[in-house]
């Protein structure tokens, strides 16, 4: 090979280095910062919305009804059984996901569509892992880092608000019908400590349970909080007026507050707290 072979050998290299080194920044950038992106829950939904994107979430399900501009995305269909030929025909370069024993990611992934699983959080730090494994995914880490800054911020207000009262009510927390319930292990555990109040079942070691009416008689507790009915349920019923927290009208019910702030694992959920606490400390 001559000297004029060799050079133009090597600028020919230098040309694919180049080219190859704008493809991987490229591709780098698209997985860093999808434009489109299909949320299949609530709180995911919450969470992009919060950390700052709007255009770039094209499809929601239909519980997805916060902030306002989430009711304007194409719904497809409900969290569990969402409609795959809907997601596929909004073509999406990112789908958020539960970490479940289903389908679904594998169907999406056989298209080419990139899909990103995440496992419920069994506590509040889960939920600032949450965000911010999130916001890497959308290429927003420093949004996720600042608003989990501010969650964190608020949630230590509310505790040092809550410390300082003078008896820590027992709460007993209806999440549906049949008595279910959280235990020890639930985030919903912890929402409540921060609120100022104790769980009559925080010594169960389960997250989410069915109890007994006879359970929850022998731990009586001073408050309800019932996300499924309404006051006068209890009130009306021979079984639950023998509870303190029925005989006092303490009950906090499904109208009482937007829950959905309460339980939604993402921004809202401090805000929540903050109410639920406001609203505990006037009963």
């Amino acid at each position: 090979m001559n000297r004029h072979d060799a050079k133009n050998a090597k600028a020919g290299k230098l040309k694919v280095k180049r080219i190859l080194f704008l493809f991987l920044l490229i591709a780098s950038l698209a997985q860093a910062e999808p434009r489109r992106i299909v949320s299949i829950a609530p709180g995911f939904t919450e969470i992009l919305y919060g950390i700052g994107l709007d255009q770039e979430i094209v499809g929601t399900t239909n519980y997805c009804d916060y902030p306002e501009q989430a009711k304007r995305t194409t719904k497809i269909g409900d969290v569990l059984n969402p409609n795959i030929e809907k997601i596929i025909a909004l073509h999406p370069d990112m789908v958020f996901c539960g970490a479940w024993k289903w389908q679904v990611p594998e169907k999406l992934r056989s298209v080419g569509i990139q899909v990103v699983e995440i496992k419920d959080a069994e506590t509040i730090p889960d939920i600032y892992k949450r965000i911010m494994f999130i916001g890497e995914k959308v290429g927003k880490r420093d949004a996720a880092a600042a608003l989990v800054s501010r969650m964190k911020s608020k949630i230590q207000m509310i505790r040092e608000k809550t410390s300082g009262l003078p008896h820590r009510r027992t709460a007993y927390v209806e999440l549906d019908v049949g008595n279910w319930t959280v235990g020890g292990a639930s985030y919903m555990n912890e929402i409540l400590e921060i609120a100022g109040m104790t769980n009559i079942f925080a010594d169960r070691k389960d997250p989410y349970m069915m109890v007994t009416m006879e359970s929850i008689a022998s731990r009586n507790p001073d408050l309800i909080l019932s996300l499924n009915r309404k006051k006068q349920e209890y009130t009306s019923s021979a079984a639950w007026q023998t509870l303190d927290a029925v005989k006092n009208e303490r009950i906090l019910d499904k109208d009482a507050l937007d829950w959905n702030a309460v339980v939604r694992q993402g921004p809202r959920m401090v805000d929540g707290i903050e109410e639920l606490a406001n609203l505990v400390s006037g009963l």
